[in-house]
């Protein structure tokens, strides 16, 4: 049980942040026009990090005038909250993660459009009304998932500061306004649920658990297989306990005669051998957890190869799910011979059968 809660627990943080990842946050409110500005108001009170984007379709000409459909991301500092951009000096070369978004007046650009246009770094180009400085490659985007993704147009970036200027907005642009939310899990959660709650039509929220639906059904539906081989285990370590337990009461009828002649009560009998159950269950439960701690390396080593990403380590969640799931098995399967104890006849220890 512990071994398996560890593994899927490893499992589940990988998924989450992989999915901020794709995000840029850990939440993502969208519309078709500017975010009303509560959602930052509200976010900025709860104490999370937050940071305004827009994506859209636009054409940039070139130093020959030549235009080139390209897809805009508008971006401020702080973009993206969760993952890193990786930009690079020149075209194909290996990027380098960054923390930093472009300067006002530059833009970095995809290295399809630089291949394609034959544009080169350190050139001007006009997007809207304004001129703008190629300045560097980017490489990646960790939330390069949008609607305009699909389409064969190299990515634009640019900085918010040049947006109004640029003039590159209008009523009838085909626009995404997004607001990114990123911080701890309890305030994120209650962001959530406060966004939720306005129910407004107007906007849609995407959380980490909206990402990516098919690796999750996929992990939960393995999660699922070892639960499986988990309750098999434990009926089989019942049947054991309770085969173990029966013969451990038949051994101490003869005691609990002696106690009961010396004076005992039936309820201190009970709390006699209930207490050493107890004893034993506890201390089964911390091997057995420290033992599931060790397969679950195993588990891990293994989902790491295949799926290529490093697992972060585990909460202490399972380790007391394991150390209830034990003493409750303990008692379920042992409680029944243990309370027979209470009540063996004192007459027995005259009993030649004895």
């Amino acid at each position: 049980v512990t071994s398996v809660g560890f593994f899927t627990d490893r499992i589940r943080l990988a998924m989450e942040q992989r999915s901020g990842e794709l995000l840029g946050a850990d939440v993502r409110i969208e519309a078709s026009t500017p975010v009303a500005s509560i959602y930052r108001t509200k976010a900025t009170e709860e104490g999370l990090a937050v940071s305004r984007q827009v994506e859209f379709p636009s054409v940039i000409l070139d130093p020959q005038g030549m235009p080139k459909l390209v897809a805009v991301k508008v971006v401020e500092m702080g973009y993206p909250l969760r993952g890193r951009l990786r930009v690079s000096d020149q075209l194909f070369e290996e990027g380098t993660e960054t923390d930093a978004v472009p300067a006002s007046g530059t833009l970095w650009v995809g290295a399809t459009l630089l291949a394609e246009s034959g544009l080169q770094l350190g050139q001007s180009i006009k997007l809207g009304a304004s001129f703008f400085r190629l300045a560097r490659v980017l490489s990646y985007e960790p939330d390069n998932t949008g609607i305009f993704s699909q389409l064969a147009a190299p990515r634009v970036m640019m900085n918010r500061i040049d947006l109004e200027v640029a003039e590159l907005l209008s009523a009838a642009s085909r626009a995404r306004h997004r607001v990114l939310v990123a911080g701890e899990p309890k305030p994120v959660a209650a962001f959530i649920d406060w966004a939720r709650e306005r129910d407004d039509p107007s906007v849609r929220i995407r959380t980490v658990r909206d990402v990516e639906p098919e690796i999750r059904t996929a992990l939960d539906r393995a999660a699922s297989y070892l639960g499986l081989a988990s309750i098999t285990a434990i009926v089989i370590a019942g049947a054991a306990i309770l085969l173990a337990m029966r013969l451990y009461a038949r051994q101490q009828q003869d005691a609990s005669a002696v106690m009961r002649c010396l004076g005992a009560s039936q309820g201190y009998v009970l709390q006699i051998f209930l207490g050493r159950v107890l004893t034993a269950a506890g201390l089964a439960s911390a091997i057995g957890c420290a033992a599931g701690l060790i397969a679950q390396e195993f588990l891990a080593s293994l989902a790491s190869s295949a799926l290529q990403v490093e697992l972060p380590a585990p909460s202490f969640r399972p380790l007391l799910a394991g150390v209830i799931v034990g003493t409750v098995v303990a008692l379920g399967f042992g409680l029944a011979p243990i309370l027979s104890l209470r009540q063996v006849p004192v007459l027995r220890l005259l009993r030649s059968e004895h």
